[in-house]
């Protein structure tokens, strides 16, 4: 957790505590909690505000108020702790420049006065005790967040990804008129009236606009009034937004074009007549309520639906078909529209260890690297120069003996895409693409293309050490499967190959 985080975190619970939160801090408060750390911080601070409040409604005098206050800071700051935060000075002086002006100040009650009155205090309250409260949370805030983040070495898990937490997030209790822009990452740009600019958190859409994110770590979020949410994955462009203005008690249908790349969606049920619409260069997906993915390439629209049920039209003969919970469906050339299991029984066929032995992997026997060619596997680079290492370190999460084995060969080439070509009967097969990386964080991006269409994107990127699977569904048709792997950065790597036939 970052500074920024953490000061971000402060903020919001300031914000939380004096009852001021907006409907985009709620949210990114929310957000935050999911942290182990954030969350027993905050129940610390919740239970700390209340006996601040219960301290500011006891008849004691001004002076032994504010001892009582100074006593407990400085015992926080300086004995639990260990240090003084620069907050806490800050505070020390705040309370120090304000709390005498105050108690010589005459003035009418303030509504924190009248408040304390209706509890029968025995004297009249100054404003003072208020910019103590205040200040006393803004200080314990950044206390309670040094006990619970920086007074332990367990390192706390990342949670659930950005996608799930925004996409799972409540509607809004705060209504509002239109669509929003939210949780930016890297960079994002809105496109208004052919103005390109970059696009601000919690900024307004109006119809017409359009959003895209540029760069592999680059994301951003749609939010419409009725709560519906729309994440857009990176390198993702959608343009022609509408239904973002509309009246308190009846918002227009929402429609927008997905030009390229991959958006999630979290859509609450429209009204009837109303569907939200999704068109891409070859599909349209109509959607009355429902979670789902759907990417988009210039001749390829693939939809994956996790709840209710979407429809998918080819836009080409205005053939659909109806796309459920746990389907998918792919409008291309060649390809039946059909709905099809995200995850149907499948039969391993083959593995492959690239330059290693034969081995098991996961309970399934692999080929060596000689093996496989002798049954038609076919490996080349456009420059010719494919390669083969071999390292030998332990990868994260731990494996058993023969994975890290397979996992530490590898076949590799100097900045140039891969070609891996198989024989196989016709039929739908599952990839999945074995990558780990022993050298530095971050060293090598990669693309896959399966016969033609990409089947992933932005594989390889790791720390050091770090290993992945990477799935990918394909279709053999002419008898031979085609996979090409394209660098984006660095030398793409695969350490192993497995595939299986979906059945």
């Amino acid at each position: 957790m970052s500074p920024a985080e953490n000061l971000r975190f402060e903020e919001l619970v300031s914000s939380y505590l004096d009852a001021s939160l907006s409907d985009a801090q709620e949210y990114a408060l929310l957000q935050m909690l999911e942290s182990p750390a954030y969350g027993r911080a905050f129940i610390e601070l919740t239970r700390v505000d209340r006996e601040i409040k219960g301290l500011l409604a006891v008849p004691v005098s001004d002076q032994v108020m504010a001892d009582v206050v100074q006593k407990e800071m400085a015992y926080a700051s300086g004995k639990r702790t260990g240090r003084q935060s620069k907050v806490f000075q800050a505070v020390m002086d705040t309370i120090q420049v304000h709390a005498p002006r105050a108690m010589t100040v005459n003035r009418g009650p303030s509504d924190y006065e009248i408040a304390r009155a209706s509890v029968r205090i025995s004297k009249p309250t100054t404003p003072w005790a208020m910019v103590i409260s205040v200040a006393f949370h803004a200080a314990l805030i950044v206390l309670i967040l040094g006990l619970h983040l920086f007074g332990t070495s367990k390192t706390q898990g990342d949670g659930a990804s950005r996608k799930e937490q925004f996409l799972t997030q409540a509607p809004a209790l705060t209504p509002f008129q239109t669509a929003r822009i939210e949780t930016i990452t890297g960079d994002t740009f809105r496109i208004e009236r052919a103005a390109t600019k970059a696009a601000q958190d919690n900024k307004d859409l109006s119809d017409g606009d359009a959003l895209e994110t540029v760069g592999l770590k680059s994301s951003a979020g749609i939010k419409y009034p009725d709560g519906s949410l729309v994440l857009l994955n990176p390198e993702t462009r959608v343009s022609k937004i509408y239904g973002t203005a509309g009246g308190a008690n009846e918002q227009p249908a929402k429609r927008f074009y997905v030009e390229r790349g991959v958006i999630s969606a979290n859509v609450f049920k429209q009204p009837e007549g109303r569907p939200m619409t999704l068109l891409t260069s070859n599909a349209e997906a109509t959607v009355i309520g429902t979670r789902f993915t759907l990417a988009a390439q210039p001749r390829q629209t693939r939809l994956e639906v996790t709840e209710g049920v979407v429809r998918l039209t080819r836009l080409g003969d205005k053939r659909f078909v109806y796309v459920k919970a746990g389907e998918y469906a792919v409008v291309a050339d060649g390809v039946e529209l059909a709905a099809k299991r995200l995850n149907p029984p499948r039969t391993f066929v083959m593995g492959v260890d690239f330059f290693g032995g034969q081995t098991t992997i996961e309970g399934n026997r692999w080929m060596s690297h000689k093996e496989a060619l002798a049954n038609g596997l076919l490996i080349r680079s456009s420059d010719n120069n494919t390669a083969s290492q071999i390292v030998n370190f332990d990868p994260i999460p731990a494996v058993d003996a023969d994975m890290r084995k397979m996992l530490n060969s590898r076949v590799y080439s100097m900045a140039a895409p891969i070609d891996f070509m198989q024989p196989l009967p016709n039929g739908e097969y599952e990839v999945v693409m074995y990558i780990f990386e022993p050298h530095r964080n971050g060293s090598r991006v990669f693309d896959v293309e399966i016969n033609g269409a990409l089947a992933k994107r932005g594989v390889g990127r790791l720390k050091m050490r770090e290993w992945e699977k990477a799935v990918m569904n394909a279709t053999v048709r002419d008898g031979q499967l085609n996979i090409h792997v394209i660098n984006t950065n660095g030398n793409p790597a695969i350490s192993g190959m497995a595939i299986f036939k979906l059945d």
